[in-house]
């Protein structure tokens, strides 16, 4: 029995000048992959539900991979009719009449977290694999259920955390794991937009972002980094957050958090979210005993590390737009692999 994996993988390449310092076998196992997943999916019926900016981009991520027959629900008629007129496809307001009518093979969950798990259940129940954009959810309620169901019914279940298929990520990971920076001493991420800048497009404040009750929040929204720590580094032993709404946004969710995870043999982890600040950031640094490796994701342009006062450069690993595709086909090559 195939079990349903939330573990998301991808691989890299490397620069002869740094084979000598021990990151060959890192930046091997962290490339991308993508090119010869072409047409994978090919002869799959996508039901899309939710068809919002995230629902559109994964429609076309899935068209690279061999998509044809693509299902679109959403309640809101303006948003269902530009997805339906933009790839030949079945449109349905109803999520159940989706499902029943359209009987697709696989299952993308593009609504707000509320839905999530919900939304994710049916489309098992109903024999399909399913892709769940982050979060799962916003509570624990349901989730055991639904990966008891999927276990069940042999139906692949995955969550979007494509940030685990970002080579600089992957880098760090292999890192860590065999031991090269030594014990990890203490881990600092940050990750940080302007709300308003998110989706220019639309009025912040009919997010689901900016709303409690759809699931919103930075916490939640901003979960890719909670994910690659606990990636990273394990499940902490300690947790302590504090989270608030320091702006003059019109939101009724926090805007900003601070989040201390502890570890055994006295590891820390620290974590700052927020849509306050103007600037894009997103970065992500790491010691361990003994030597340093510092990752920028964002700033510099290229991932740097250091050790024993040597810089070593990585690859182009900025924060591109054409870098979330491929991470976002990667994760989609792995959700593949069910086949």
């Amino acid at each position: 029995m195939r079990k349903p994996s939330f573990a998301l993988q991808a691989r890299s390449r490397l620069t002869s000048r740094q084979e000598s310092s021990g990151y060959t076998s890192a930046r091997k196992q962290a490339s991308y992959n993508t090119g010869h997943q072409k047409f994978r999916l090919f002869g799959q019926r996508a039901l899309i539900a939710g068809c919002g900016s995230i629902g559109r981009r994964h429609s076309n991520n899935l068209q690279l991979l061999g998509v044809r027959q693509f299902g679109f629900c959403d309640t809101d008629e303006t948003r269902l009719k530009q997805c339906h007129e933009e790839f030949v496809s079945e449109a349905f307001t109803d999520y159940r009449v989706a499902l029943e009518k359209f009987k697709p093979s696989l299952v993308l969950i593009c609504t707000p977290p509320v839905y999530h798990v919900e939304q994710a259940l049916a489309a098992v129940e109903a024999g399909a694999h399913v892709f769940i954009e982050k979060p799962l959810s916003h509570q624990a309620a349901g989730i055991r259920r639904l990966i008891q169901e999927a276990q069940l019914r042999e139906r692949h279940a995955q969550v979007g955390y494509n940030l685990r298929f970002h080579p600089g990520l992957r880098i760090l990971k292999k890192l860590v794991d065999s031991g090269r920076i030594g014990r990890v001493l203490w881990l600092s991420a940050e990750a940080g937009q302007y709300l308003p800048d998110w989706r220019p497009w639309q009025n912040y404040r009919e997010s689901y972002s900016a709303m409690r009750e759809l699931g919103g929040g930075i916490l939640l929204d901003g979960s890719h980094e909670m994910d690659y720590i606990c990636w990273l580094l394990g499940r902490p032993t300690e947790v302590t957050c504090r989270a608030e709404r320091i702006s003059d946004l019109e939101v009724d969710v926090e805007d900003s958090a601070w989040v201390h995870l502890g570890y055994p043999d006295r590891r820390r982890a620290q974590l700052h979210l927020d849509f306050v600040q103007r600037t894009y950031t997103r970065t992500c640094k790491n010691c361990g005993r003994g030597r340093d490796r510092i990752l920028g994701l964002l700033v510099p342009r290229r991932a740097m590390v250091f050790s024993e006062g040597e810089k070593l450069e990585g690859a182009p690993l900025c924060f591109r737009t054409e870098r979330h595709v491929r991470c976002r086909n990667a994760s989609f090559s792995r959700f593949a692999e069910w086949r």
